[in-house]
């Protein structure tokens, strides 16, 4: 080997051993980098509610919609049907109705004696709304069938309807009383038919529904039913003083 290739070898090693050390100090550079990028991005978010200018109440109004301390509107909740009330429950009028609906339970509820007529039915009562009109309120008992309660709630007002449909909304509170029932609707001939059936089985009554259907064709009809069932409740008898509503003075 001459001189000159030597001396070409010599100066490659060198090239390299230099490109070597200066990506060993780059890589070294680039690790210390990382590491402190992770801490700092650790802290910003850690400081970011306080730092950015929103705190933590801040945040929770955002999500459930209240802005200045207000409440959310009740748009948003508000069921479709007639079945929930639009306003909050007002203090009860009228006089205390007892019903008693088997043994030891009676059903209660508030009404003004001067605008109804009550009647017995075979298996319940009959509350008629005295305005000339045919609104009535029906309170009554039906046995439990063999396909529960969800299926008889699919067919029981066909007798109401003349054959007409009626639809199954759904369970829950039988408008604003403390009362629960699986709601359907329908109508026939211009009048609006509501009805409820409840399963009793949480208060000991394995083989019997109790049901409630009220019908009316216009406003002032619907809302005096409904604020007969508004108050109703299901009470033991000798619990009447600790759970019936005071009427207003």
């Amino acid at each position: 080997m001459n001189k000159t290739v030597k001396n070409l070898v010599i100066v490659f090693t060198l090239i390299c051993s230099i490109l070597l050390v200066v990506f060993c100090i780059e890589l070294f550079l680039l690790n210390r980098n990382a590491g402190d990028g992770v801490g700092t991005g650790q802290a910003a978010s850690d400081s970011s509610p306080t730092e950015s200018g929103t705190s933590g109440t801040d945040a929770e109004t955002a999500d459930t919609g209240l802005s200045d301390g207000t409440e959310p509107s009740g748009d948003q909740d508000q069921s479709t049907n007639s079945n929930q009330p639009t306003e909050a429950r007002e203090p009860p009028e009228g006089t205390l109705q007892k019903l008693l609906m088997h043994q030891n339970l009676e059903l209660t509820f508030y009404a003004d004696e001067d605008y109804f007529e009550h009647s017995l039915l075979p298996d319940g009562h009959l509350y008629t709304y005295d305005d000339g009109g045919n609104a009535t309120l029906e309170i009554g008992f039906a046995f439990l069938p063999p396909h529960g309660v969800e299926a008889y709630a699919m067919t029981f007002l066909d007798n109401y309807l003349d054959g007409g449909e009626s639809t199954v909304v759904g369970e829950g509170p039988i408008r604003a009383s403390t009362l629960r029932g699986i709601y359907v609707t329908g109508s026939k001939n211009g009048e609006t038919y509501e009805g409820w059936v409840q399963g009793l089985s949480e208060i000991g009554i394995n083989d019997l529904i109790l049901v409630l259907v009220i019908n009316y064709s216009n406003d002032e009809q619907r809302d005096a039913l409904h604020s007969w069932l508004d108050t109703m409740e299901m009470v033991p008898i000798g619990e009447e003083e600790d759970n019936q509503q005071t009427p207003e003075d």
